[in-house]
């Protein structure tokens, strides 16, 4: 897939392989704080039982980094208006202009989120 943007076209990968799902949740969790109640009660706990999320704790970079290391895994390749090949990287993302950044940013959380074609099978 590849969006246009103002001064760059942004390709994309379709799908993200189960290593990309992997690095995207080990930063998300990297922060994840659980009180030692919790912790007991989450390893007595079976599948379905319900955990009390107020005993746990996420800092809310984590959810920030995970959504650059997305787009760092989902994007493929960054043209500039001058035909040049760009590398990622967090400040590029962040200079892009709100509506640009949100137009990237969308298309990196519906590929991150969107079921592979073998899940379920």
């Amino acid at each position: 897939m590849d969006i246009k943007l103002k001064d760059y076209t942004v390709s994309l990968k379709d799908e993200l392989s189960w290593g990309d799902s992997e690095q995207i949740q080990a930063v998300l969790t990297s922060s994840l704080k659980i009180d030692a109640n919790a912790r007991k009660k989450i390893e007595a706990s079976g599948d379905n039982d319900k955990i009390d999320v107020n005993e746990m704790s996420i800092n809310g970079d984590a959810v920030l980094d995970s959504k650059v290391k997305a787009a760092e895994l989902i994007i493929t390749k960054i043209i500039d208006s001058s035909e040049k090949e760009v590398t990622f990287t967090r400040d590029w993302l962040y200079s892009l202009s709100r509506s640009e950044g949100n137009k990237v940013m969308d298309a990196v959380d519906e590929i991150r989120t969107k079921e592979s074609d073998t899940e379920g099978k």
